[in-house]
């Protein structure tokens, strides 16, 4: 019957070939190994097409600039391709199509910041630096306050302002508890700023570019609210550090002003800088200078006769650079949509190890680390066996000659350059007619370093960059 033919054909089966199953096994781990060695093989290609530009080089200078790859070069020859953008001093169809490149740019930046157009206004500038000089040039004086890690170009601000000072740490800021409101604030603000001739103005790194420490970003709220020092006191955010690895929230946190440069970001184009503004100060900052496209109407022979345009117009003298800022929307665009091209954290931990790992004979340690490595900013110094520093200028060579690219000296952060290497007020005054350059090989007041190299790592960084900053600062174990 049906079910004894069944177990017949089940029993006259043939049990399975050893040889064959072998050879079966032995294909799979093969396909396996092979798919695997394509996929690196690809990865390893894609990088190399993607930063072919670098010539072999190990660029480890993140900090300093973002860096461009050659798909961003493809979007913008395509983007200069396909359009056409001109002057927007005009009401030709051109420059209204640029005018509207333009506004969806700002708008494409508040999305990036998370913050409300209801709130903020985007200014288009040409750097960090000049939006910077923007804003001490607008606030006609007053009281400037900046915390002690800032950058050369916040601390530039002072001769704009009346008085000075440098802050060690936010001791200061009431840190009771608020029920902060942005749009009471923003009412309550309109009013008294129309009153207030002379400004009080803080402004700190939410990241520094020494030590890469992160600020509190909301005590920008307590400021706002409570003042600092119990006076009525504005923020000025630098965010040109921190907005390359990390995101701002602006629906969050309210400062009056924020500042970055696109390059920083994305490599290019390095002639476009962003000057976000609060809307409640608008109304108070008294630019003075102006240039095409900031008037309306000017009387050639009455200095104090002309009419400026509202809000952001107001402060882009000039014609903007439309075509920066076309290429900078399409890096924008990419940031929106596909996230953060963040340092890898394992390439950071590699790195954090083998510095600490490299050590002379005697058990001295070569290099002595100031930065949270965790940030991925490395400023060090090397030392001798005997402990006696190694001149940063010297490093920087050995460097060049293993084709890997770090910065060196006070990196445009004096407060913290100090504080680390101990260097003091009375040095600095002696020093301010003796250094001419961040180039120049004056590494050293006696035995006392005067700067450090600065190792700083970007989404691009990989093994065999660390491989090869490790096997340069190796050469210089005793």
């Amino acid at each position: 019957n049906f079910f004894d033919e069944k177990e017949n054909n089940k029993n006259s089966k043939q049990p399975i070939n050893k040889k064959k199953f072998k050879l079966i096994i032995i294909y799979t781990l093969i396909a396996i190994v092979g798919l695997l060695f394509f996929i690196t093989f690809k990865k390893k290609s894609t990088y190399n097409y993607q930063f072919s530009h670098l010539n072999d080089y190990s660029y480890m200078d993140a900090t300093g600039a973002g860096i461009y790859t050659h798909q961003q070069l493809k979007e913008q020859k395509q983007l200069l391709k396909k359009n056409f953008f001109c002057n927007t001093h005009s009401n030709s169809q051109c420059s209204r199509n640029t005018e509207q490149m333009l506004l969806n740019t700002r708008i494409n930046v508040l999305k990036m910041l998370n913050a409300d157009p209801n709130y903020y206004q985007v200014v288009f500038t040409k750097s960090t630096t000049h939006s910077l000089n923007i804003i001490a040039n607008s606030l006609d004086g007053g009281h400037l306050s900046v915390h002690k890690y800032s950058h050369t170009s916040v601390i530039g601000m002072r001769s704009s302002f009346d008085r000075y000072d440098v802050i060690d740490n936010f001791s200061n800021v009431q840190t009771e508890k608020i029920n902060y409101n942005i749009d009471d604030q923003l009412g309550k603000n309109k009013i008294q700023y129309r009153k207030t001739q002379k400004f009080n103005l803080l402004a700190f790194p939410a990241k520094d570019n020494f030590l890469g420490i992160e600020q509190n970003l909301s005590m920008i709220n307590q400021i706002d609210y409570f003042g600092y020092n119990d006076e009525q006191t504005l923020t000025l955010l630098d965010a040109a550090a921190y907005l390359p690895q990390k995101n701002l929230n602006l629906s969050q946190i309210f400062p009056h002003f924020v500042v970055f440069s696109a390059y920083k970001l994305f490599g290019l184009p390095t002639s476009v800088g962003v000057l976000v503004i609060r809307q409640d100060i608008y109304p108070s900052l008294n630019k003075q200078f102006f240039g095409g496209g900031t008037t309306t109407m000017v009387n050639l022979y009455n200095k104090h006769n002309q009419n400026f345009k509202l809000n952001y117009e107001r402060f882009e003298d000039g014609t903007v650079d439309f075509l920066g800022v076309a290429v900078f929307n399409v890096q924008l665009q990419n940031r929106l949509k596909n996230g953060i091209k963040s340092v890898q954290g394992k390439i950071v931990q590699l790195l954090n190890n083998e510095m600490a790992g490299l050590k002379h004979k005697n058990g001295q340690s070569l290099v002595e680390l100031y930065s949270d490595p965790q940030s991925g900013i490395f400023s060090f110094n090397l030392k001798h066996n005997n402990g006696s520093y190694i001149g940063y200028s010297v490093v920087q060579k050995e460097l060049d000659n293993q084709k890997i690219t770090a910065r060196t000296g006070c990196v445009c952060n004096p407060g913290a350059c100090y504080e680390v290497l101990n260097i003091s007020q009375e040095l600095v005054e002696k020093l301010i007619d003796l250094k001419r350059s961040c180039n120049e090989d004056y590494d050293f007041e006696g035995d006392k370093p005067l700067g450090v190299v600065r190792i700083s790592l970007g989404y691009w960084n990989n093994e065999r960059d660390v491989r090869r900053a490790i096997k340069a600062l190796k050469r210089f174990i005793d």
